[in-house]
């Protein structure tokens, strides 16, 4: 999709790295179908991650709604694809947090074969780890995305099995 590599931002040189290293290390652990779970390590404890319509707070539910969505024989969706576009590091450190805003595209690919692309943004707040001194965690990863096609083609894809499994049908 790009002429990079597509974990770096077209800006990466104008962030610090800790705070890249955040992003990328949340996105490539994530984008794994069979996650290795390094994406629980670059969150707080009690850190949240809002990317369904309910938050994940602490890293038990963030770790349940990874495996309850990517799986790649089971899905619904058996593996995705980030794509950095740009960062926007916000100004000031308000109360010892530093604030980030990225936009890139996801590719998630479906059970069924079918590939639906999605824009996104994404706001960050981090702060410094309660775990490793002078290392960055995130308290807070909150993704905005019109996902209205990609649950579309799931809810059809979900159709379309369950009406294959009924009765009188085989499973495709």
């Amino acid at each position: 999709m790009y002429d990079r590599d597509p974990y770096t931002f077209a800006n990466n040189d104008l962030i610090p790295k800790p705070i890249l290293d955040v992003i990328t290390g949340i996105l490539k652990s994530w984008d794994m179908a069979e996650t290795d779970y390094r994406y629980i390590d670059m969150f707080q404890p009690d850190g949240i991650l809002h990317v369904a319509p309910e938050p994940s707070s602490g890293r038990e539910a963030m770790k349940s709604l990874h495996d309850n969505l990517i799986h790649p024989q089971n899905g619904p969706l058996v593996d995705l694809q980030h794509y950095l576009d740009r960062v926007f590091l916000m100004p000031g450190n308000t109360g010892g947090k530093t604030e980030v805003v990225f936009t890139g595209k996801l590719d998630n690919f479906l059970a069924n074969g079918e590939k639906v692309t999605t824009d996104f943004a994404t706001w960050v707040i981090l702060s410094e780890s309660q775990e490793v001194k002078g290392a960055l965690r995130a308290d807070l990863v909150r993704v905005f995305s019109d996902c209205s096609a990609l649950f579309g083609a799931i809810e059809k894809m979900m159709s379309a099995t369950n009406g294959a499994n009924g009765a009188g049908g085989t499973k495709a």
